[in-house]
């Protein structure tokens, strides 16, 4: 039973580490804020990394996905009409 609530200790974790290294990197300022952002990232990435071959797919998708879209030429806007 410990088990599962440290899983689920560990998974409600997640969302506020999130935010945390979200509000950190916001605004760049000087002091401790960076450091509290990579401390987060820190934690995120001990917490995720060991679970990506389990995505299967999922993640090379993820990342062509922006690689194609960066490729593709632009599309031009609507002309405008008018005076």
């Amino acid at each position: 039973m410990q088990v599962r609530t440290a899983g689920l200790a560990v998974m409600l974790g997640v969302v506020p580490l999130a935010y945390g290294a979200y509000t950190a990197f916001r605004r760049p300022r000087r002091g401790t804020a960076p450091v509290a952002g990579l401390l987060c990232l820190g934690w995120l990435a001990w917490l995720t990394l060991p679970g990506l071959p389990a995505w299967g797919p999922v993640l090379p998708v993820l990342l062509a996905v922006p690689a194609i879209r960066a490729a593709l030429p632009k599309a031009a806007g609507p002309g405008r009409a008018g005076p």
